[in-house]
């Protein structure tokens, strides 16, 4: 199963943390590509990010972008994308 999401908001090195912390691996586990996306495979699993674009929302008004596409087993990148839900949910208040 492939599947992609767009986060805003976090930069790439916020969303590396997240999914380590979630895939329970190390710094050691990440593959960075020529073109600044990196990789995180786990053995039935894997998330590609992409490198860090910029997302206007105006003129003044800028936030960090990302696109993940997860491989791997549908039951276990469901599990996955919930957890990491949890962790980049933002409430104000």
């Amino acid at each position: 199963m492939n599947k992609q999401l767009e986060f805003r908001g976090l930069s790439q090195k916020t969303m590396v943390k997240y999914l380590l912390s979630i895939a329970e691996l190390t710094y050691d586990h990440i593959i960075t590509n020529n073109d600044q996306s990196v990789v995180i495979k786990k053995s039935n699993w894997s998330v590609l990010i992409s490198k860090e674009h910029t997302y206007h929302a105006s003129a003044i008004i800028s936030f960090p972008q990302l696109f993940l596409t997860f491989t791997g087993d549908e039951i276990v990148i469901e599990n996955v994308i919930s957890q990491l839900r949890t962790k980049t949910l933002r409430l104000g208040g």
